[in-house]
């Protein structure tokens, strides 16, 4: 019986216990990622965060969670309310300062890692392992893209509400409050990213590990739990639901079809189940590595950064499928176990995190990177803490204290990993060197180098970067545009400007921008006739967005 007594399970020490372990999480994970407040916008970020306009009064404000996260036609098909309330909430009040969206994103980071303990706890897992594995979730390098970008907060928030749930849960099984306590943790998931939709497979995980039911609350009984439980599995349906209808009327579909998602983004969107598999087991045995040995990351993950090409002659696929056989056979082998349970469910939550967001069931937007690691890597994490809290307290029998020690030694050594990394979210320019850096094959890299290299008036070398993207991906007319804004201004090279922006509106027509440019072009090279039909073309067009400007030029053009 629980007297409240000092050494009782819950009693005033060992709450007081738990919550010096929560909050020194909370603040290793802000040691290890305190560099994001540095940073400026960098990728999605200066495409969203930066573009997306304020709300003018309270009813832009209530529609805003009916906007899709990405313009419609960018096809993704993504719906984030939640996540997108909060980016502009903040840019209402911190404007272009960019250090109070970084720090945001640190405090969520921090509490979903503080989460991450509570509900391992809850869950049964042991005090050591559950301690270990919070701490190496909270100061891994991997989930730098969550953290060290504005919209990587998605991934926090929706990481957050489901530890939140599966905590709430794991404590009061068969509570009369979960009928409303998960349906709104469901909803506030979903309505951070879309990955949650499988929220109610890791609840069930979660209940088979410990128990539906297995102590009922006070004045319960198991006809009541019963009744609960199917009261509580159709609420979830009926959130899941409902967000599947929401989001395909706001966004025009549930998904993008493989035929819209860019090669760059997904070189395995147009391949078949079975040609998707040796590329996903390639990936998974490769973030599974990053995930034992933190170093070798890049921000950026598109077409020829890993050679999935090779099909089953890439050692990753191999050793992806090495990894995943161990683990569902020892899934399998601690399930017959009684003590194992949990390990086994925490193993089979992780993998289907890892297989909605890996292309294993169907194409998703983007091959990988590293923010869809976020989630899946909770399990792993507290995988390596179950296998370090085990390995250094066998050694601890000859050398004490050894277990504090060797677990401080892995948090410098992946903060050291994460501080080294973070340089690579900085700019712009530091993601895309960066990237290239890991992997020269990059086309956005590149990419994004020659328009940095635009920017600051960098052109030849600008230039240069582009050259490298249109070879990596001729048919992407974003090399094309790069390489003909570049070299408009190297008057050496007009000719292959006019040729590359050309080529860049026969890949894609709607390019309204391109036909300013080349009036530009033209207006420099004194095509006068050719520049003002340039100019009305691009006027023509619903984009353009400096109309004033254009029409004044177009006027002088026309002698007026």
């Amino acid at each position: 019986m629980n007297d409240g007594s000092l050494d009782a399970p819950g009693g005033p020490a060992t709450r007081r216990a738990a919550a010096l372990s929560a909050l020194l999480i909370f603040v290793a994970a802000l040691a290890a990622f305190e560099p994001a407040l540095f940073n400026s916008f960098a990728h999605d970020d200066a495409e969203q965060v930066g573009a997306w306009p304020l709300p003018a009064g309270a009813g832009d404000w209530l529609r805003v969670p009916l906007q899709p996260w990405w313009p419609l036609d960018r096809l993704k098909h993504e719906w984030r309310p939640l996540t997108r309330l909060t980016i502009l909430a903040q840019k209402a009040a911190a404007g272009e300062t960019t250090w109070p969206y970084y720090a945001l994103n640190l405090l969520l980071h921090g509490a979903v890692s503080a989460l991450l303990l509570g509900a391992a706890r809850a869950c049964g897992m042991p005090r050591r392992a559950a301690l270990a594995g919070a701490l190496i979730f909270a100061t891994h390098p991997i989930h730098a893209e969550a953290v060290h970008q504005v919209v990587g907060r998605a991934e926090t928030l929706a990481a957050g509400w489901m530890l939140l749930g599966l905590w709430l849960h794991a404590r009061r099984p068969g509570s009369a409050h979960a009928l409303w306590q998960q349906p709104l943790c469901y909803a506030l998931a979903l309505g951070s990213k879309d990955h949650a939709i499988l929220y109610p497979v890791y609840l069930g995980l979660a209940a088979a590990a410990r128990g539906w039911g297995g102590t009922h609350p006070a004045g319960g009984s198991r006809g009541i739990i019963g009744r609960r439980r199917a009261l509580l599995t159709l609420a979830l349906l009926a959130v899941g639901g409902t967000y599947l209808v929401l989001r395909a009327r706001i966004t025009g579909g549930l998904a993008a079809a493989p035929g819209e998602i860019p090669f760059h983004e997904n070189p395995l969107a147009r391949a078949t189940f079975a040609a998707r598999w040796p590329a996903v087991l390639g990936i998974f045995g490769y973030a599974a590595s990053r995930l034992v040995y933190p170093l070798g990351l890049s921000p950026d993950y598109s077409a020829y950064s890993l050679p999935i090409e090779r099909g089953w002659g890439w050692g990753w696929t191999w050793i992806g499928l090495l990894i995943l056989a161990g683990l569902v056979g020892g899934a399998l082998r601690c399930a017959r176990q009684g003590s194992g349970r949990g390990a086994a469910w925490l193993v089979l939550g992780g993998l289907a995190a890892w297989g909605l967001t890996s292309n294993a069931a169907f194409p998703i937007g983007v091959i990988t990177a590293e923010r869809l690691w976020y989630w899946p890597s909770a399990a792993g994490c507290l995988g390596l803490g179950w296998l370090a809290a085990a390995g250094l307290g066998r050694a601890e029998r000859r050398l004490p204290r050894l277990f504090g020690y060797g677990l401080a030694l892995i948090v410098v050594l992946l903060c050291a990993a994460s501080w080294h990394y973070a340089g690579a979210w900085r700019s712009q320019a530091a993601y895309a060197e960066w990237t290239v850096a890991r992997f020269p094959a990059s086309w956005r890299g590149h990419v994004n180098l020659a328009r940095e290299a635009y920017q600051t008036r960098e052109f030849e070398r600008g230039a240069a970067e582009a050259r490298i993207a249109t070879r990596l991906l001729p048919g992407e007319e974003m090399g094309w545009v790069w390489l003909g804004l570049n070299a408009t201004f190297l008057p050496a090279r007009r000719a292959e400007a006019e040729a590359a922006l050309r080529r860049a509106l026969e890949l894609k027509p709607a390019l309204a921008s391109v036909h300013r440019n080349l009036g530009n072009l033209y207006q420099l090279q004194g095509r006068e006739a050719e520049a003002a039909e340039q100019f009305r073309i691009y006027l023509d067009s619903p984009e353009a967005a400096d109309r004033e400007a254009i029409q004044e030029r177009l006027r002088s053009l026309e002698g007026g």
